[in-house]
């Protein structure tokens, strides 16, 4: 009987050179593959529904003593990453008990801007969740957009002028260290039972990134322009798959994702930890 039989893979435009390898069976895992959103496979992962997934960092990090890191693969940027952005009516430094609006769906990003806000400004701003962020509605002085939905609004919003601030290179150059989005996790209990199994799964995810982000990223940007309804350019999507999004994880990564929670806890969003 497999040790890992079911896996979660979030299912968003930007886990595409990972997941359409997989999905497309050019890397055959022999484990049930579940696709949901993060909150979908979060609380999946909770109710030990599932052996191994791709999650948010900051989960990953509430998770820690049950979860253990595929330390080959994350979703992260040493750059721009383009699909993680603070839109500002007013001057950062200026945001102190102002409104922003925040994605319901984005813990990772949210408490990465609220750090960097404290660190950088000693602002500690207003947030008000809503499905879709809007820089442009009347009550809020600023929005924090991720994902599908930054990349829609780029070129319509730089023609409104709002100040725009990428999260992840603001994070690279305050910290020198990739901005860490997205990582795998596999529940620690299975370490023990079979580590070659972890291992074989490892270099799977592996596989599926390199054949994503080279032998098939014109069919990981033919999916990813029919999920955008044509409406970004197969130009815009190349370069934020290749030049913009990292999928490695090294010892740089694993210094970040340490970094990220000691700020987190000390600014009292996430229960420090020895």
């Amino acid at each position: 009987m497999k040790t890992i039989s079911k896996i979660g893979l979030i299912d968003f435009a930007n886990c595409l050179p990972v997941l359409l390898p997989i999905s497309t069976k050019r890397v055959t895992i022999d484990s049930e593959i579940v696709l949901g959103n993060p909150q979908e496979l979060n609380k999946l992962m909770a109710n030990d529904e599932l052996d191994a997934a791709s999650v948010s960092l900051f989960y990953y990090l509430e998770q820690k003593d049950r979860l253990e890191l595929f330390k080959t693969i994350s979703i992260s940027s040493f750059s721009p990453v383009g699909s993680v952005e603070l839109y500002s009516k007013i001057p950062l430094c200026d945001l102190d008990r102002k409104t922003i609006q925040v994605p319901k769906s984005s813990a990772t990003s949210i408490n990465m801007m609220r750090v960097l806000l404290l660190e950088e400004f000693g602002v500690k701003p207003n947030l008000e969740e809503v499905n879709d962020p809007d820089c442009f509605d009347v009550n809020t002085d600023a929005a924090l957009v991720i994902g599908d939905r930054a990349l829609l609004v780029e070129d319509e919003w730089a023609l409104k002028g709002p100040i725009k601030i990428d999260l992840a290179s603001w994070w690279f150059n305050w910290t020198k260290l990739p901005a860490v989005f997205g990582v795998w996790v596999y529940k620690k209990s299975l370490q023990a039972k079979e580590p070659s199994e972890i291992d074989s799964l490892s270099y799977l995810f592996v596989s599926a990134k390199e054949l994503g982000l080279n032998e098939l990223i014109s069919e990981v940007i033919d999916e990813a322009s029919l999920r955008f309804g044509g409406k970004v350019s197969r130009d815009r999507l190349l370069r934020y798959y290749t030049k913009e999004l990292n999928f490695d994880f090294s010892s740089l990564h694993l210094d970040a994702i340490e970094q990220y929670s000691k700020l987190c806890a000390k600014h009292g969003l996430l229960e420090a930890r020895n």
